[in-house]
Formats: structure tokens, C-alpha cells, sequence
């Protein structure tokens, strides 16, 4: 196993209207759960942990639950909205714990933009944490999510994290908004269509370190890009779930499918697995199983004949709520 991530918290000091989990109850993880987690991971020997939120800086024991991974070996790093590392010396703090990355997720390319996404004047913050990041030495990856519509808009904050933050590393997730929802399919299909005419300046602007989280069908895509994309690795496609390479955990040790799915919980640490033979027990046995698989079946038997389905996996299971296999072949 690849991952584990561990959801420190569940409060946030934004409130995006994208989010997912922007209606769930706040909650903390305990210290002994952490700690049993952090100990589950090490004896899996898993590479890498990643502590989720909500907003992982507002988590009071942040800095020590990343030396805490990093003293068993285990590289670690989280996601960000940054607002706590617009003050230089909490950054200086932070990289004295080895962090091996944050993720700096930028909420808007501009200030009217960042404060009608989050209801926050936070823009210029969070453009001073990354300078502060980068200044620290921190490896920072700017990551965006974007919305149909906005795609070209981002253009300019990605040249200013670059050449006045130091950032070199992007991400971006494409997002839909279900207030704006026409239906789910022709949001997605006009993104992938904005996204194939800005490529070409993307690429040379971000010199191609850049990944999109590759969450829609790639039927959807210009299969052109997709390759000219794939080649580059600058796609991240199929989830956890279906490579079987990670695991996600709440505040409370319960294993979940995923952050977006945190109120279908399929295990619980301390309940049903303490050490790593009880845990792959747990994983492997017929309930799980199959619970996993009636999320990560293919929308249709016809996805399974796709050349493209092992990379695909008809994209994230939970777009499916927004639009249907008939939908996108219809594309």
C-alpha cells in the first residue's frame, strides 16, 4: 500500500461553495488515534501520509504529527488553503518538521474571485504563504481548482506564483459547482474543450510541471491531448479505490472510501483492525469487497470493452450523480 490519508480535522477557515464536506460536523482526531494510525502505516510500510482536513494548519498538532510520520520513515506531506503561512514564522516552523511537501491550494486567480468562492479576503494571504513557503524551503505545489468558464482566468496567478512566489510545480482539479449545474455532462465536456485551448500556453508557462486531477471520462477529452498529456505525466487518473494503493481515514480512525464519500464509513480503527494483518483481514474480507466494488463499477459494461478504461475508470465514481453514460456517449 502506497498512502495512507488522515483526515486531522474537519473545521476550515473558508467556506468554498465547491467543497464537499463544507456541511460536515466538526470534529478533531484524538492523539492515540493518530498515533495508532501513523504506527498502522509503518508496520504496512506505506510510503507516504498525507493528513487531510478541512484545513490541516488550523489542527493544533500539525507540525508535531509530521515529525511524528517522518520519525517512522514515512514521507509526508498535506494540503493548504495557506492563510497560516502568510506569517513567515509559522512557515519557518513548519519546515523544521522535514515536511517533504504542501499543497497550496489557491481558491482564486484574483481577489473578487478568491473572496466569491470562500466568502474570504484572503487572496493576497495566500499568495504571500507561498512566497513565505518557497522562502523557507518548503516544496510547494500550487494546486487550482477550476470551473467550467474560468479556465483562462487563471492564467495570470499561475505567472505570478511562478515568478514572484518561486513556485514550479501546479495541479489542477476540475470542479463543478452544483449550484451552476446545467446538466452534470456539458459542464464537464465545456471544460475539457476550454481546457484543450489553453493547453499550449499552460505548458510553456508552467515549462509542463503541471498535473490535472483526471476526475471526468476521458471520453469526454480530445484523445490527442490525452496522449500528448499521458506522455508528459501530466495526468493523475483512477483513484485509490480502484488501484487498491491507499487508504482513507476520518477524524474518528474510520476507514472511508474517500473524503468525498466520509459519511459511508466501511471499517473503523480499533473496532475492526488494530495491526496490519487484521487490517488487510478487514479490507479483504466479503463486506468490504463488496462495498468497494458497487463504488468503482463502471457506469456502463461498455466502459469495460474502452481501450482507455484501465486508466479511466469512467473517472471519479461520484460524478455519476450529475450525469449518465447515455449523456456522455451523446457527446
Amino acid at each position: 500500500m502506497d498512502t495512507f490519508w488522515i483526515t486531522l480535522n474537519r473545521g476550515c477557515s473558508l467556506r468554498c461553495s465547491y467543497c464537499y464536506a463544507k456541511d460536515a460536523p466538526l470534529s478533531v482526531i484524538s492523539p492515540g488515534v493518530l498515533r495508532g494510525l501513523v504506527d498502522l502505516a509503518c508496520e504496512m510500510d506505506v510510503g507516504s501520509i498525507v493528513y487531510t482536513g478541512g484545513e490541516p494548519s488550523l489542527y493544533d498538532g500539525l507540525n508535531d504529527a509530521i515529525v511524528l510520520a517522518k520519525s517512522k520513515g514515512i514521507s509526508c506531506g498535506f494540503p493548504s488553503n495557506g492563510l497560516l503561512y502568510g506569517d513567515i514564522a509559522e512557515a519557518v516552523s513548519l519546515a523544521e518538521t522535514n515536511v517533504d511537501s504542501v499543497s497550496l491550494s489557491l481558491k482564486g486567480w484574483d481577489e473578487d474571485s478568491y473572496l466569491r468562492k470562500t466568502g474570504v479576503d484572503g487572496y493576497a494571504v495566500a499568495l504571500r504563504a507561498a512566497l513565505n513557503l518557497v522562502k523557507a524551503g518548503i516544496p510547494v505545489v500550487a494546486s487550482m481548482v477550476v470551473e467550467s468558464g474560468e479556465i483562462m482566468e487563471w492564467m495570470s496567478a499561475i505567472a505570478m506564483l511562478k515568478d514572484r512566489a518561486g513556485v514550479d510545480a501546479f495541479s489542477f482539479v476540475p470542479a463543478f459547482d452544483s449550484a451552476r449545474m446545467k446538466t452534470g455532462v456539458s459542464l464537464a465536456a465545456e471544460f475539457a474543450s476550454e481546457f484543450r485551448g489553453v493547453y499550449c500556453t499552460l505548458d510553456e508557462l508552467t515549462e509542463g510541471n503541471f498535473v490535472v486531477e483526471q476526475n471526468m471520462p476521458m471520453c469526454l477529452w480530445d484523445m490527442d491531448l490525452i496522449n500528448e498529456m499521458a506522455k508528459k505525466n501530466q495526468l493523475r487518473s483512477v483513484c485509490q479505490l480502484f488501484r487498491g494503493n491507499g487508504a482513507v481515514f476520518d477524524c474518528d480512525g474510520k476507514l472511508i472510501p474517500c473524503n468525498s464519500l466520509f459519511k459511508y464509513p466501511i471499517g473503523s480503527y480499533g473496532a475492526d483492525f488494530i495491526t496490519a494483518d487484521q487490517f488487510m483481514a478487514h479490507l479483504n474480507s466479503a463486506k468490504v469487497r463488496e462495498a468497494v466494488n458497487s463504488i468503482i463499477s463502471p457506469p456502463s459494461r461498455e466502459c469495460l470493452d474502452c481501450e482507455l478504461y484501465p486508466v479511466c475508470a469512467g473517472g471519479c465514481a461520484t460524478r455519476w450523480i450529475h450525469y449518465s453514460f447515455e449523456e456522455c456517449k451523446a457527446i
